[in-house]
Formats: C-alpha cells, structure tokens, sequence
C-alpha cells in the first residue's frame, strides 16, 4: 500500500567527484513506518524460549533465567503467542505455544518456570527442533514462510558445549527457510561461540555474549523490546543503481544487524525485503 513507508538516504560523502579509479561510498537508507502504521496496534508475538538447563547452569544462572523468563511472560499482551523448551542431555517443553489470556494462565506458566533445576549434559539440537515445532503450530501452515501478520522469533540460550553441533546447524537452516531467526545467546566463557555466532547468522538472526547471570533479563527484555517494535515485516523496494555504480553488500541493521541477499529481478535491478520498525 502507498504511504506506508518515509525512506531518507544518507551517503558517507556529501559529493562523490568523477575519478578513473573505483571509489567506496557507504548509503544508509531508512525506511520508516509512517505515522498511521507507526501508531497503530503491535503486530502479535510468536517467541519460543529454548534454554539450557544443564547441570553447569546450577545456582545463580539458573535463578536469573526463571526470572528472565517469567519476566519475558509479564511482557507479553493476550494477542502473543509463547512456548518454553528447556534441555540437557533431553529436551522437555515445559509449555507448548498458548496466548496468556488472564492471570491464572500467567500464574500457572510461572510457577512451571519456577520448578526448573539445573542438571545432566547438553544436547541442544532436539531442543531447537522442538522450538521450531512450536512456533509453526502459529504459522499459516507447516513448512511456509511465515505471514505478515506476526513476529516470529527463537531465543537459543545456553553455557556449555553441547553435542551434535551439525545438527544444530541444520535446525539454523531451517528455521531460516521457515522466517524464523534465532537469537543465538551464551553465557559465560565455556561456550562454542563460532557454533552460535554460526546459528545466528545461518537464521538471519543474531548472537550475543552475556557475561554474567543477572544480564539474562536484559537480554530477554531486549528481545521482547525489538520484536513488539516490528511496525511492517517484508517492506519490498527495487533497486536500481546508476550505470558505473555496483552494489557491493546490503546489510540490514534494525531490529536485528545481518547481511541481506537480495533476489535478481534483472541485470542492474534487485528486490530488497526487510522487516521496519517503529520509531
């Protein structure tokens, strides 16, 4: 729809002179909602939490991820979609993908958050798949990409090394394919992080350090914060540059930073989609 959208450009250099050599100029181009989509109601949430809770998550980490979590529960409006998945060795879904439509339902979810203990090994890749499952039951149908009309993400937390690293890579593959990115999280220093900067990427989504147990809430608030900013997802543009000029990358940098591939609709013209926010 026109009107959608107020796009401003702005160049790394305020004039670019004719040279006989290749020059580099960076373009930040901000599309943003425009008012009557800006101010209107927030796209529903569909998050599905996947946490370690393995036995070197014992004491304080543990504490602050139930904390984390429920505060993840109070942040959520009736129209959002929510599923826990914790894992060791085994996964379990604490709780499959619900809305919290009043306190009791809010109530019962916290005390379950409020009974996780840490112990047992890491195994995060059946835990991913189970989160990914989940977030499909919200999705227009198993296997689509997922519509316009929700806000789709993964929060991967954990603090160790866990097993079958491939097969935590092929559930980044397919989360990607699905319109899921993952929020790859690791806590402490016994983490693989080429492995979640690898599923944050693969996904299109993104990975963070977290160095110490209290900044667990941050982060999960962060999250919750980026996705409830979401005012338009797959904002379409052309583009089409001037002869002599090549575009090298496109990145996009809001709500999540990751390189963007555009698809080839000719020789000089590509179609860039990307989720905007609100101001």
């Amino acid at each position: 729809m026109a009107g959608e959208l107020n796009v401003q450009t702005l160049l790394s250099r305020p004039t670019v002179p004719v040279m006989n050599v290749e020059q580099l100029v960076y373009c930040l181009l901000e599309m943003r909602p425009a008012e009557t989509v800006a101010t209107g109601s927030p796209l529903p949430l569909n998050l599905s939490l996947v946490l370690d809770r393995s036995g070197s998550m014992h004491g304080s980490k543990i504490e602050n991820l139930r904390e984390a979590t429920s505060q993840v529960l109070d942040m959520l409006q009736p129209q959002d979609y929510v599923s826990v998945i914790v894992f060791n060795s085994r996964n379990e879904v604490v709780f499959p993908s619900q809305r919290i439509t009043d306190h009791n339902v809010r109530a019962d979810l916290k005390a379950r958050i409020a009974k996780l203990k840490a112990d047992g090994g890491t195994n995060m890749a059946p835990a991913m798949e189970a989160g990914l499952i989940e977030l499909r039951k919200q999705m227009p149908s198993v296997g689509s990409v997922a519509g316009q009309g929700q806000v789709n993400r993964l929060v991967l937390l954990t603090d160790g090394i866990t097993e079958k690293e491939k097969r935590c890579l092929e559930q980044a593959d397919q989360a990607a394919r699905i319109g899921v990115p993952i929020t790859a999280l690791g806590i402490g220093k016994d983490w693989n992080d080429k492995l979640m900067q690898a599923i944050g990427e693969r996904s299109h989504g993104d990975a963070d350090y977290i160095a110490g147990p209290e900044e667990i809430r941050q982060h999960f608030q962060r999250t919750v914060q980026q996705m409830q900013a979401v005012a338009l997802q797959r904002a379409s543009m052309n583009l089409t540059p001037a002869l002599g000029i090549e575009v090298r990358n496109i990145f996009r940098v809001f709500p999540l930073i990751s390189k963007l591939e555009p698809g080839r609709i000719s020789e000089r013209t590509c179609v860039l989609s990307a989720s905007v926010g609100r101001l």
